[in-house]
């Protein structure tokens, strides 16, 4: 019986530690690309494989006391601005404190090569703090990022 609670609480401790750890393994002033606004910190890594683009970095809350539902899209764009490929991730943990930090990791069903334009938009409710958290903010924006030349297959 004793032993079965501390393989409990042995995963559960393994578990805890793993949703803090950025999806990259490296922190975020290691990872190549960079975006920083009033609100969030973002930096991140693109990698192909022949059917996918792999999107992997750490997001990072600076202005509110408390940020809730952080969800990251990226959309891959033609020449003409056209979406060729979406997809989103919902970060975990579901609410970040002032200063924390999650991972993220958006797989778009499609190889964009190197020189395609990414469309980022992020959107989540943002608190303020000071004894009522009805409502909130709900905050959304967007910025494009050109895929490196760098950026290669794994």
């Amino acid at each position: 019986m004793l032993g079965n609670a501390i393989a409990v609480c042995a995963i559960v401790t393994l578990l805890a530690g793993c949703a803090t750890m950025p999806a990259t393994g490296h922190p975020p002033q290691s990872l190549p690309q960079h975006y920083t606004q009033f609100d969030v910190k973002l930096a991140w890594d693109v990698n192909a494989t022949p059917a996918t683009t792999v999107i992997e970095g750490v997001a990072q809350n600076l202005r509110y006391s408390s940020m809730e539902g952080l969800e990251i899209w990226v959309s891959a764009l033609d020449p003409a601005g056209r979406t060729l490929g979406r997809a989103a991730d919902i970060t975990l943990p579901r609410r970040l404190d002032r200063n924390d930090s999650t991972s993220f990791r958006v797989v778009l069903p499609i190889a964009a090569p190197p020189g395609s334009t990414l469309l980022f938009t992020y959107k989540y409710l943002g608190f303020d703090g000071g004894g009522s958290d009805e409502g909130g903010v709900a905050w959304m924006q967007s910025f494009e990022r050109v895929i490196p030349k760098g950026a290669g297959l794994r």
